[in-house]
C-alpha cells in the first residue's frame, strides 16, 4: 500500500500549493513548519498538484518577460478555458478552483488598473461654509436676541465677535 502524501497532509497544503505556482525553490519551501522533504515537495507538484494549478505553474513560467496587466489577461483567459473543459467534463471541483483563481485575476487586475481602491478613504467637510451652519448660526443669535450678554459670550466662542444690533426677521 502506497504511504500517503505528506504534503498533501501538511497543515500549510494551500501556502504549499501557492509556492509552487509562483516558482517558489523546493528547498524553500521544504522549510515550512512542520518540514517536509525536497523529493516529497517534487513528487506532490507531479502526482497531486490541481491540474488548474499546474496550468497557472506553467503559464507564469512562460510569461516572465510580458507586462503585468497581460500576464493577468492571459492567465485569467487560461483559467476561463479550465473553467470551461471542467463543466463539460463535470468535474466540479476543478471548476470551482478555476472560479477562485478568476475571482483573484479579477480583483488583482482592479487593483492594478484602480478600478478597486480599497483604500481608507478622508473626506474634509468645512463646516463654516455650508448653509445649514449659517441657518442654524442665525437661530441662534436670534434666539438669544433679548440676551446681549449671552448672546454676545456666543459669538464670541463661535468665532464671530460680538453684534451690537441684530435685525429683526
Amino acid at each position: 500500500m502506497a504511504r500517503p502524501c505528506s504534503v498533501c497532509s501538511h497543515p500549510d497544503l494551500a501556502a504549499i500549493d501557492r509556492a509552487l505556482v509562483n516558482g517558489d525553490p523546493y528547498r524553500e519551501i521544504a522549510k515550512r513548519d512542520p518540514p517536509v522533504s525536497v523529493s516529497a515537495i517534487q513528487r506532490h507538484r507531479v502526482d497531486h498538484l490541481s491540474p488548474s494549478l499546474r496550468v497557472l505553474s506553467a503559464v507564469a513560467e512562460h510569461e516572465s518577460g510580458r507586462s503585468l496587466l497581460e500576464q493577468l489577461s492571459n492567465l485569467n483567459d487560461r483559467v476561463l478555458k479550465i473553467l470551461d473543459d471542467a463543466a463539460t467534463t463535470s468535474k466540479p471541483s476543478i471548476a470551482l478552483a478555476a472560479i477562485r483563481e478568476a475571482r483573484a485575476l479579477i480583483q488583482l487586475s482592479a487593483r492594478l488598473t484602480g478600478e478597486l481602491d480599497e483604500r481608507p478613504q478622508t473626506m474634509v467637510i468645512n463646516l463654516a461654509s455650508t448653509n445649514e451652519w449659517t441657518e442654524a448660526r442665525t437661530a441662534i443669535v436670534r434666539a438669544l436676541q433679548p440676551f446681549p450678554d449671552a448672546r454676545n459670550a456666543v459669538m464670541r466662542a463661535l468665532g464671530g465677535g460680538e453684534i451690537d444690533v441684530i435685525e429683526s426677521a
